[in-house]
């Protein structure tokens, strides 16, 4: 059993210093909202920034934020703050995350998700209320690569790039997890021992910050990024990194998506990822444009 503990389930995929670029800040841009809409029966908000002058119809930017203990679409505000001659941004909560938000949670014990099929069918309906005939660029965090590969692959006329920043190996996302080992892991991950006891401990702000700055932050995370991760963290907010860290999105492989991508696709990777040498095979088998 290959189960990624405490790290990956703290702090999602992402490598260090490719995580500085994109680090939080407080909204303090009046033109930056938090919206929502409606998807099946559940309310999802997301982090809106509209176009620029000028930039009206240029191809807007969908972000996809990673998920963790703590983590929410607030990922990407100091970005969407600081990219002022922006086209359109729409930063979406994934489906059970945003709770501060006021996100609707989600309970697998009353309804059963498809991962990663639901999480990209939240964001294709905000791709077809939200986004014009322009379509649009899809930037992806860390370990939510196949969400990100799904939809280029399903939406060839709306999405037009896709960016994986810090993504997985390509060994990773062309070969499944076993499925005895899938099942193990999320057991693991929603028992009260050691589950929901290793929830509590890697909630404590001190040990955000230790993971934080051990495996994202090349000069340390700050006092707003912590500020953030606290404000996201209850109960119910567990069982998408549950899901997450049990492996569920690599319970297939994504090589048949990867080959059949038209649109560009870019990797983007941190001055300290060490797997980026690894991430060869993307060129060779996935028509990735470089």
């Amino acid at each position: 059993m290959v189960w990624r503990f405490p790290t990956v389930l703290l702090l999602s995929a992402s490598s260090k210093s490719a995580t500085d670029a994109f680090s939080v800040t407080t909204i303090r841009d009046a033109s930056l909202s938090i919206e929502s809409y409606v998807h099946k029966n559940f309310n999802v908000t997301y982090l809106n920034k509209p176009a620029a002058p000028r930039r009206e119809n240029e191809p807007s930017i969908v972000l996809v934020h990673p998920v963790g203990i703590g983590l929410s679409s607030w990922f990407w505000t100091k970005m969407m703050e600081e990219y002022t001659d922006n086209p359109g941004i729409f930063a979406p909560d994934l489906l059970g995350c945003g709770l501060d938000h006021g996100a609707s949670a989600w309970n697998p014990d009353e309804q059963g998700l498809f991962f990663p099929l639901s999480w990209t069918e939240g964001i294709e309906t905000l791709l077809n209320d939200k986004v014009g005939e322009e379509g649009c660029t899809v930037v992806v965090q860390g370990g939510l690569a196949p969400v990100g590969i799904l939809l280029a692959s399903r939406n060839p006329q709306k999405v037009k790039r896709l960016i994986l920043t810090s993504p997985p190996t390509h060994e990773d996302i062309v070969n499944a997890v076993n499925e005895d080992e899938l099942k193990r892991n999320y057991d693991i991950l929603r028992s009260n021992v050691p589950g929901s006891f290793a929830f509590r401990l890697l909630e404590m702000r001190s040990l955000i910050k230790l993971f934080s700055d051990l495996f994202l932050f090349e000069d340390g995370c700050d006092d707003r990024w912590l500020d953030e991760t606290q404000r996201e963290i209850r109960p119910e907010a567990r069982t998408p990194v549950q899901a997450f860290n049990a492996g569920l999105l690599q319970h297939r492989s994504y090589l048949d998506e990867l080959r059949e991508i038209a649109q560009p696709v870019f990797i983007v990777s941190g001055n300290s990822d060490k797997r980026a040498a690894n991430r060869e095979g993307f060129r060779a088998d996935s028509k990735f444009r470089l």
